[in-house]
């Protein structure tokens, strides 16, 4: 098993996101971008991939969300459903973070996820800091990782 600590994965990226795709992932149905939009940061575009639909859940602070005439809030905490393009703002003095969670379509005699790129391109890459210990990308997942047998 493999994790990813997307928060440090996304610091190595201009725009402060990172996406898990089909080359970490190994599949064609599902994937997930971990993105930052920093203060006052406006007009984000955001889109599933073609044939996809994402499920966008707001970790930290609130976006604000337009599509076509509609805009609407989505506070720290909520999530909504996307199946088209999208633009976002951070209109808060802090830092907002959201998950993208993306799941494709099948359809007869082909791959779930299309070849077609995302509406965010993947950003420029700027080297990571280095980390102590692990390799940040991956870690061992022991017994004593999980929780107390017992309640203890």
């Amino acid at each position: 098993m493999k994790i990813y600590k997307l928060p440090y994965l996304a610091d190595g990226s201009s725009d402060g996101s990172y996406l898990l795709d089909r080359k970490e992932l190994k599949t064609d149905s599902a994937y997930l971008r971990y993105a930052r939009l920093r203060p006052f940061e406006s007009d984000r575009n955001i889109c599933p991939r073609d044939g996809c639909e994402e499920i966008i859940f707001v970790v930290k602070g609130s976006l604000m969300v337009k599509q076509a005439k509609s805009a609407f809030t989505v506070a720290e905490g909520e999530a909504f459903l996307s199946n088209g393009k999208l633009l976002v703002d951070n209109p808060n003095e802090e830092e907002a973070v959201y998950i993208a969670a993306g799941g494709c379509l099948q359809s007869a005699g082909r791959s779930a996820a299309p070849e077609a790129e995302p509406c965010v391109k993947p950003a420029e890459t700027i080297p990571k800091p280095p980390m102590q210990g692990k390799d940040p990308e991956e870690f061992e997942i022991t017994k004593d990782d999980g929780p107390d047998e017992g309640g203890k």
